[in-house]
């Protein structure tokens, strides 16, 4: 349920991200043809800005940081437009929906990670609780972490939730 969510709130974000290419684009305003990311670190910068007010192409494309493809003039050429104060209102409103969504995504990963992860076995040493797990096949079974059915392998596939992050 939780991998769900996160689903679909990586969804949302994403046609959020084409909300402001689309306001970008009712500014004329070309950044996404300049940069790789639109929601790079650089481009944010840039958006932020535009939304706080600024619209000098030039200070604008001074903003631009790390690894941008394209000139300063290009920059500044891209960030040539119109811009009123109803596309700062909708940039400013889909920039803080979209640092929602992903503060929520980050919130629901950490819950999916804590939610997964085994808890610490204890670490009685007693002989006679060791001798019988190690002559019962259900006392092996509990030196190994458990995972429910429901998140483990359905058909030899991997769980929906299996990235990088979740690899032990």
């Amino acid at each position: 349920m939780l991998t769900r969510y996160r689903v679909r709130l990586s969804e949302e974000r994403a046609r959020e991200v084409n909300r402001v290419q689309k306001t970008l684009e009712g500014m004329n305003l070309k950044l996404g043809d300049v940069v790789s990311d639109i929601m790079g670190k650089a481009s944010r910068m840039i958006l932020h800005a535009i939304a706080d007010g600024e619209s000098d192409p030039s200070r604008l494309a001074a903003l631009a940081m790390g690894r941008v493809r394209a000139s300063q003039r290009e920059l500044e050429a891209a960030l040539t437009g119109a811009i009123s104060s109803h596309h700062r209102f909708l940039l400013r409103e889909h920039l803080m929906q979209i640092e929602h969504l992903e503060a929520a995504v980050e919130r629901i990963t950490a819950e999916i990670v804590h939610r997964f992860t085994p808890p610490d076995l204890p670490s009685d040493d007693s002989p006679t609780e060791e001798k019988a797990s190690e002559s019962s096949p259900e006392g092996s079974s509990r030196k190994r972490p458990f995972l429910s059915p429901s998140v483990g392998d359905r058909n030899g596939k991997k769980p929906s939730f299996c990235c990088a992050r979740f690899q032990a």
